[in-house]
């Protein structure tokens, strides 16, 4: 809980807590995240890349079960770590243009 949860009277974004402008709780419609099939498909891309390079690292690796098993986490690891600095610098991207 954030504290943000019950507007005083005459503040309808907030708790009396931060300047209105600045109000997490602040609902004007005006969000700077990502939206819309946009969202689905930034989710799903960072939900899937982890998996489908852990399966190609997998194939990749060849040979025994365990050669198999080393290169699917390495993969899964690549996957995830990528996955991770993908996001990152999206986000990053987004808050210098707003």
């Amino acid at each position: 809980m954030s504290g943000h949860e019950q507007p005083e009277q005459g503040n309808r974004f907030g708790c009396g807590r931060c300047a209105v402008q600045d109000c997490p709780a602040r609902a004007d419609g005006d969000s700077s995240g990502v939206q819309g099939w946009r969202l689905g498909l930034s989710a799903a891309a960072l939900f899937l890349a982890p998996i489908v390079l852990a399966i190609a690292g997998a194939f990749w690796a060849g040979g025994g079960e365990g050669t198999r098993v080393i290169g699917a986490l390495s993969g899964l690891g690549l996957g995830m770590v990528g996955s991770v600095v993908v996001a990152r610098a999206l986000g990053q991207k987004r808050r210098r243009r707003a």
